[in-house]
This record gives structure tokens, C-alpha cells and sequence, in this order.
């Protein structure tokens, strides 16, 4: 979720980053160039599969009539959406080509994008850049505005960026990206605990990756697109897309996550396909993204973990049961339930690297509330 090309200031061509996501797994990949579709335009929207090799790099190729007999091999959902860029306070508009002009204000950009029939996405909310490094801050500014459809809760570029100090500790980012990450904000998450007291509040997590080039002495690629495709993940559980025209797909991706049905993972160290957050009541049971009444329980909330991770489960916005393991379940009446789960570092050679647990997941939430 949301890449730059050679379309606006990324530096790989669109055609590239199909080619690989496919190699690195993905099922979809959201392109959001700064206020442009350019590479819809060029035919880089639609279902793709392996499709060789430009130069050093793997392409995709387009799949005119995807059928259901086409998907035992690796397919790519590749959509097409736009950064919206005024001074500050990005928003990526998806799922339209009706962009809104960047020197509207925040609020008649939201609107912009609603009523053309796209999903809208405060981008990196609490991005404050880095001076040392000549980064500027391009966070969020105006909360009085309503009508956005999701929040940027992890941002892999703002959590990198937040790891530059000094030239030491920039090669040590470079070399290892994966390493220096702490997970989402606490600003953002404070305030995305403060919203969900009130209403729903779904959030995704985000690449804003352009591959950039710097120079020093030789040319150094930040955060390269094969590292930032494998790292920061947005898992979205939907029906399933096989067959369906593209825009439909992404219709279907898009309305799973605005209705909360996600989670974000750092996939690096491992993969978290497989991770389930639930509510199991009387009559029904509760998904991530749901509001239910605690009349329908007692409700049973369920975890689990395709492989062992420290699993809190927050309620409130406050850390409430706290496990080591695969699995948790907790009888509940009522609150606002989220999961973060964190994980060692890999052993090497049998021996632990390090005893400090790393981010891997965050749910959406389930709210078990009155009214």
C-alpha cells in the first residue's frame, strides 16, 4: 500500500514494482503517485503475472480476462490511486480517477474524493521529517475535518526516517531497515484510541516507499523496493478475488478495508498470514472492524497466531492481558479490544540475536459498546 513510481518522484518504473511484488508474494499493490494516475494510463491497472525481465529487473505482464483458472500461479491485483500533496497533510484518494486539485483545504479534498466515489486515507498522520537530513514534516494538521474513510496508523517510511540521528546510525538504517523499527507512533495511536471511544475508526498501515537515490561517495538506494515490499504489509480479509474484473477486485479490497477487516503486519522476520482477532457471542461472531452490543454476549474474544509472538491485548486503549504463545481467549461484557503482538528476533546458529521483542501485528479493533 502506497508506492511512488518514475510517475511522480519514485524511481522505479511502474512496470518494475509489478514484477516485484510478484516476486516477493503479494497479492495487490497499491500505486499512489503524487496527484496523477499516469500509470493507469499507461496500462499498469488490471491483473498481472510473471512476465520477464526489463534490463535487471522483473515486469509484470497483464492478464486481459483473468479466469479462475488462471490464479494456481502467481497473480498481482495491481490498483492505481494518488497521493494528494498540498504543502501538508497528504491524502491518498483510491478507487476513483476524479482527483481533487492539492490547494483545496484538507476538508474539501475529503470531500472531493467521497462524493467521486473513492476511499480516502489520512497518509502518515505524525510524519515531523528530520532536519538533519533535510526531511521535511508532512504530518497531518487539521483533525476538526470529517468524512476521511482511513487512517495511515504504521507508516514504514515515517517509522524509518525516525531512526536517523546521525551518519552511524543512518548506515546502520540503510544496511538494516528492519531492525530500527518501533511500530506506529504513540501519537497516532493515542488518538486513534481517543477516536474509537466515539465511532469506528479503521486504520491501515502504509510503505510510502520511493526508492530514492542518495549520494555521498557512491550511490546509496534508501529503503530499496524489494526491502519495503517484504517489510510492512497490509493484510486484508475479503472474499476471495479470483476472477473477478479488476475493478471489482479492488472495489472488493477496498470496502474490506474501510469496513475495519485488516491487519498490519511487519512480515519480515515472519509472516503473520494466519493471525485471526474475534469476538464469538450468542448468535454471532464478531470480526475485526465490528461494533456489537454487549447484549449479544458474553462475548468470547479469540487470538491466534500462525507461530509464537507476546500477544497484548489492549482494552480501552489500555494494555490488559498480556501472553506469550500462539493463542489467547478472554470472556469479556464490554470495551474497545485491539491486539498488538510483538516477536524475538530470529535465532542464529541456535542462539538468540537479541532479548528486545520488535513489532510484528495490529489489528483493527472490535468494539463490544452500548448504543
Amino acid at each position: 500500500m502506497h508506492l511512488h513510481s518514475t510517475c511522480s518522484d519514485g524511481t522505479w518504473q511502474p512496470g518494475w514494482l509489478v514484477g516485484e511484488a510478484l516476486r516477493a508474494g503479494l497479492e495487490f499493490l497499491f500505486l499512489t503517485d503524487h496527484d496523477n494516475i499516469e500509470a493507469k494510463e499507461q496500462g499498469w491497472y488490471g491483473w498481472f503475472e510473471p512476465g520477464g525481465i526489463d534490463g535487471t529487473h522483473p515486469i509484470g505482464r497483464r492478464l486481459t480476462r483473468p479466469t479462475e483458472a488462471d490464479f494456481p500461479v502467481p497473480r498481482l491485483l495491481m490498483c492505481v490511486g494518488a497521493e494528494v500533496t498540498p504543502k501538508n497533510s497528504h491524502y491518498l484518494a483510491l478507487g476513483t480517477d476524479e482527483l481533487p486539485s492539492p490547494f483545496l483545504p484538507s476538508q474539501g479534498i475529503i470531500d472531493h474524493v467521497r462524493h467521486s466515489g473513492g476511499v480516502g486515507v489520512v497518509a502518515h498522520p505524525d510524519h515531523r521529517g528530520n532536519r538533519r537530513f533535510g526531511i521535511g514534516s508532512y504530518g497531518w494538521r487539521d483533525w476538526s475535518v470529517s468524512g476521511y474513510d482511513l487512517v495511515d496508523l504504521w507508516d514504514l517510511m515515517t517509522d524509518w526516517q525516525d531512526a536517523l540521528h546521525g551518519l552511524p546510525s543512518a548506515y546502520f538504517a540503510y544496511r538494516f531497515p528492519a531492525w530500527v523499527l518501533r511500530g506506529p507512533k504513540s501519537a497516532t495511536l493515542r488518538r486513534w484510541d481517543e477516536q474509537l471511544r466515539e465511532r469506528p475508526a479503521p486504520v491501515i498501515g502504509c510503505c510510502d516507499n520511493h526508492g530514492r537515490l542518495y549520494r555521498l561517495f557512491r550511490d546509496f538506494h534508501l529503503l530499496p523496493y524489494p526491502v519495503a515490499m517484504r517489510i510492512l504489509r497490509l493484510h486484508v480479509l475479503c472474499e476471495p478475488l479470483e476472477g473477478l474484473e479488476p475493478a471489482v477486485a479492488e472495489g472488493t479490497l477496498l470496502r474490506a478495508m474501510v469496513a475495519g477487516r485488516s491487519f498490519i503486519a511487519n512480515d519480515f522476520w515472519r509472516r503473520a498470514k494466519g493471525f485471526r482477532f474475534s469476538a464469538v457471542g450468542k448468535k454471532r461472531t464478531a470480526l475485526m472492524g465490528d461494533t456489537v452490543s454487549p447484549s449479544g454476549g458474553p462475548w468470547r474474544l479469540r487470538i491466534t497466531l500462525p507461530t509464537e509472538g507476546r500477544i497484548t491485548l489492549l482494552r480501552d486503549g489500555k494494555p490488559w492481558r498480556v501472553v506469550v504463545g500462539r493463542k489467547l481467549e478472554e470472556r469479556v461484557d464490554s470495551g474497545i479490544f485491539r491486539v498488538e503482538v510483538e516477536q524475538h528476533l530470529p535465532r542464529l546458529f541456535g542462539r538468540r540475536l537479541s532479548n528486545r521483542y520488535v513489532p510484528w501485528i495490529y489489528s483493527n479493533a472490535i468494539r463490544i459498546v452500548a448504543g
